[in-house]
C-alpha cells in the first residue's frame, strides 16, 4: 500500500531562463536611436531583481500586486486570472539614465505594460520573448512605475523583474 507522501503529486522546479544578451542589446539600442543617443555595446548585470518571495529592495524598489500568489515546491509566482489584476512595480531612478526591466512570466505570450516615467504614459502591448518581456526606458522623473498585465483576454504569471541600468 502506498502512502500519501507518496502518491502526492511531485512538483519539479520551474524556471525562466535567462534572456541571451543581444536580445537584451537590441531593445535598449532601440530605445536609445529613438531619443538620438549612441547605441551600446554591451548590457551589464542586473542591479535590482524584485520576485514574489522578495517583492522589495533598498525600500525604493518593490512590487504592489493585485493578483494572487501561487507557491509550489521550488516555484513562486504572482497569477493573473482576472481582467483587473495586474502587478506595479515602483523603481528608484536617475533622470536621464536608460533602463532595461526584464520581466520573467508564464502562460499568455501577449502582454501589456505602461511606463510611467513621463507626463504623457503609453500603454503597449508586446509579445514575450522566451518568457521576458523587455521594457527598457529612459527615466524622466526620479520615482518610476510600471504597470504589467496579461493582454486582454489572456491569463499568466509574473515571476521576476530585474532592473538594469545601462547608460
Amino acid at each position: 500500500m502506498m502512502s500519501m507522501r507518496q502518491m502526492a503529486p511531485r512538483f519539479a522546479p520551474r524556471t525562466i531562463q535567462p534572456l541571451v544578451a543581444n536580445i537584451k542589446l537590441k531593445a535598449i539600442n532601440n530605445v536609445r536611436t529613438q531619443r538620438r543617443l549612441p547605441p551600446l555595446i554591451n548590457v551589464p548585470p542586473a542591479q535590482i531583481t524584485l520576485t514574489p518571495a522578495a517583492p522589495a529592495m533598498g525600500g525604493q524598489n518593490y512590487l504592489l500586486v493585485q493578483g494572487s500568489y501561487a507557491t509550489q515546491p521550488g516555484w513562486a509566482s504572482i497569477s493573473f486570472e482576472f481582467p483587473e489584476d495586474r502587478i506595479i512595480i515602483y523603481l528608484a531612478a536617475a533622470l536621464g539614465k536608460t533602463y532595461l526591466l526584464d520581466v520573467s512570466v508564464a502562460g499568455t505570450p501577449n502582454w501589456s505594460y505602461t511606463v510611467c516615467t513621463a507626463p504623457t504614459p503609453e500603454t503597449l502591448t508586446v509579445t514575450a520573448q522566451q518568457g521576458h518581456v523587455l521594457i527598457p526606458f529612459i527615466a524622466t522623473n526620479l520615482n518610476v512605475f510600471v504597470t504589467l498585465s496579461p493582454a486582454p483576454g489572456g491569463t499568466g504569471s509574473f515571476v521576476s523583474a530585474e532592473l538594469t541600468p545601462v547608460g
